[in-house]
């Protein structure tokens, strides 16, 4: 999966449907350093909303296949749990729902 195709598929939907207008600061990509352990090679997604950060583990395709479904679920939860624990956000249980 390519960063347009990771953006298209899986971050752009979870992020259109789980922040709300004028919370979402930036989103960037950083390739990791390849070797370093066994399952390392992949992409970090940071996520910045009202100043708080979360990252996110994209492995590389072969690595630790995920679907784009699956990897949306992944992202979902962990940005639930985020938001919930934000300042922005606190306690707050958003949601995601797949779209058919």
């Amino acid at each position: 999966m390519d960063l347009d195709e990771l953006f298209r598929a899986v971050v752009t939907p979870v992020l259109d449907q789980m922040l709300r207008p004028g919370e979402l600061d930036e989103v960037s990509v950083t390739p990791a350093p390849t070797g370093s352990w066994p399952g390392s090679e992949g992409t970090l997604l940071r996520v910045v909303a009202v100043g708080e950060a979360l990252h996110f583990w994209v492995p590389t395709p072969g690595v630790a296949a995920e679907s784009p479904t699956e990897l949306r679920a992944r992202l979902a939860s962990d940005l639930q749990d985020f938001i919930a624990e934000s300042r922005f956000g606190w306690a707050e249980l958003r949601g995601y729902r797949e779209q058919p």
